[in-house]
């Protein structure tokens, strides 16, 4: 989900694939729809925003496999007969794929891409936000729990604090502090860059 010309647009998963570089020794990556990633983004943004979209980036490989377990029906949730009895496709390819995803032996890292593009004064700029994060040897804690938890405790942090004094339940893009925010994760320990350039038109 994100939008097309200011308005709500649905995009096809796994569509839409495009090469992104991050530094070595991750280099090569490539980007897919996928969703859920825009979670209220859409919404808060409609009419404000033209153009807003998420990816969810793998190593060079990954979609054009997933992409064919896709058109051979292993996504689908619909039980399918099979001998005498029946299966739910996704569910089987689930249970083939977690011990092989389950090693506790693999050091996982998670990246993160941040582009926005919009006009100051006269000039067309583009802000672009780095994340790369690695498991922690010294804790024990895989980038994929850094990531979620860490983020998720200074919001937490912020609310108990007074920072954040809306009630109810607000999006997280309408109460959130951003360069605080910022501040607190990298205190935390993750890497987080920001560079800004002027775009122009390739």
């Amino acid at each position: 989900m994100g939008l097309e010309k200011g308005e709500i647009a649905r995009q096809p998963a796994l569509e839409g694939r495009e090469t992104i570089r991050f530094p070595e020794p991750i280099g090569r990556c490539e980007a897919a729809y996928t969703s859920g990633g825009t979670s209220t983004l859409p919404w808060t943004f409609r009419g404000r925003l033209r153009e807003l979209d998420y990816k969810t980036v793998r190593y060079p490989g990954h979609w054009e496999r997933l992409l064919f377990l896709k058109q051979i029906g292993m996504l689908q949730t619909a039980p399918r007969a099979l001998g005498r009895g029946k299966i739910v496709p996704r569910e089987c390819l689930a249970a083939m794929l977690e011990p092989v995803l389950n090693d506790p032996e693999v050091r996982d890292l998670v990246v993160l891409r941040v582009r926005v593009r919009g006009r100051r004064g006269k000039e067309m700029v583009l802000r672009q936000y780095d994340m790369i994060d690695y498991f922690d040897e010294a804790t024990g804690l895989t980038a994929m729990m850094r990531t979620t938890a860490f983020p998720a405790a200074e919001s937490a942090l912020l609310l108990a604090r007074g920072v954040i004094s809306q009630k109810g339940v607000p999006a997280p893009e309408e109460v959130i502090p951003g360069r605080e925010y910022l501040r607190a994760l990298r205190a935390r320990g993750m890497k987080i860059t920001e560079v800004e350039s002027v775009w122009r038109e390739s």
